[in-house]
């Protein structure tokens, strides 16, 4: 991790991630991230600082309800 003064957003370590289960390939200046079950989440084209800007939307959590009243439906 570097100190960026300044910094305006957050770094991420590839090797946090990869402990925490997702593979990281670079491959032709793009940079392919996937999660436990081998899915795309996210591709990122190398910029010209040779750095990859990953930009992410914040999610709101939600909490739904589902009554069933037939069983076989659960």
């Amino acid at each position: 991790m570097y100190y960026v003064p300044d910094l305006k957003s957050n770094i991420l370590s590839m090797g946090q991630l990869m402990e925490k289960g997702y593979s990281v390939l670079m491959k032709d200046r793009v940079l392919y991230l996937k999660d436990k079950s081998d899915r795309l989440i996210a591709q990122v084209e190398m910029k010209k600082n040779r750095m990859y800007k990953l930009d992410l939307k914040i999610v709101q959590e939600r909490c739904l309800k589902l009554d069933v009243k037939d069983e076989a439906m659960m």
